[in-house]
């Protein structure tokens, strides 16, 4: 397995060619980008740390071959004007009660069989949480022994990943995939306790939590049906 330093550095020059478009007027700027920044590392990891030289050559060759999932968050568009209009320190509830409903959309994704889509929202949910969580860390911290709303928020969004990661109808393939995009996701922004068992059960295919959201999940179901005044 790749340290920390492998993966944030084979996410900066692979991070291109991922996230840009085959008809994109920049994809060929991209690949030479990529390319150029790629050869650096290359030599740097040649150089550094000779004996993870070949897993990163492996890692090049499987991401080159791999038709990965497709990651294009579907709820974006939604997204983005809550993280720009709420959570200012005037309306501190506000990105709290706008977030709320997600968990359960993308849950319902899942019992759909929309595997891929659900996870894409999901990362790109804690890519925001995750700078949030650099801009505002006051929102993430605990108060008088009560969980912050935001901490929440990423604990609600966990259990729906665990019900993908474990769900023995996901493919090998999208579970693979899951595990790398979420070591990218902590390469670039160390969002996760590493010392957390919950961090190892992320890359379980297997994990105790698949097919049981707990009370956990009965509580938030209830405060959703209080914000929408069922």
């Amino acid at each position: 397995m790749l340290n920390e330093w492998e993966i944030d550095g084979y996410y900066e020059c692979y991070n291109w060619l991922l996230h840009c478009n085959e008809e994109s007027p920049e994809k060929d700027k991209a690949v030479e980008s990529a390319n150029r920044v790629l050869t650096d590392f290359l030599s740097a990891w040649r150089r550094k740390a000779r004996d993870v030289y070949e897993d990163v050559l492996s890692l090049m060759a499987y991401c080159a071959q791999h038709q990965f999932i497709n990651m294009t968050p579907t709820l974006k568009e939604r997204i983005d004007p809550d993280w720009k209009e709420k959570g200012t320190d005037e309306d501190k509830e506000g990105l709290y009660n706008s977030l709320l409903p997600y968990p359960m959309e993308l849950y319902k994704m899942f019992q759909e069989e929309k595997y891929e889509e659900a996870f894409a929202n999901i990362y790109y949910l804690f890519q925001r949480l995750s700078d949030l969580d650099k801009r505002r860390p006051e929102m993430f911290r605990h108060v008088d022994s009560y969980i912050p709303k935001m901490e929440l928020i990423s604990d609600l969004l966990r259990e729906v990943y665990f019900q993908i990661k474990g769900c023995p109808d996901v493919s090998a393939d999208i579970k693979s995939d899951m595990d790398f995009f979420l070591l990218v996701l902590q390469g670039e922004h160390q969002y996760f306790a590493e010392n957390d068992s919950r961090w190892d059960d992320m890359f379980d295919d297997e994990n105790r939590y698949y097919d049981h959201l707990g009370d956990f999940w009965e509580w938030y179901v209830e405060r959703l049906r209080q914000v929408k005044g069922e």
